[in-house]
């Protein structure tokens, strides 16, 4: 074999290697399951969203003018989900 086909060998070794690494990386990363958007009552107005993840946390983030919204935040009123889950 020659220098120029170990290099490009190695090199294809180590890109594989570390792709899969990063897979792997993505795949542990929680990922959102569901959206919820709830409505003012009687408007047509968006009072505030979540965001449910697959490890179980809730995120929220609400309305306070037309086009503003609070940053996302941990959702308190959600029940927390029993540890071991």
């Amino acid at each position: 074999m020659s220098r120029i086909q170990a290099n490009a060998l190695l090199t294809l070794l180590v890109a594989l290697t570390g792709g899969l690494a990063y897979s792997i990386f993505l795949l542990k990363q929680p990922t959102v399951i569901a959206n919820e958007i709830v409505w003012a009552p009687n408007s047509t107005d968006t009072k505030y969203h979540r965001l449910y993840f697959s490890d179980g946390t809730v995120m929220r983030r609400e309305k306070y003018q037309d086009y503003d919204w609070t940053p996302w935040r941990e959702d308190e009123d959600y029940p927390k989900p029993p540890k071991g889950r």
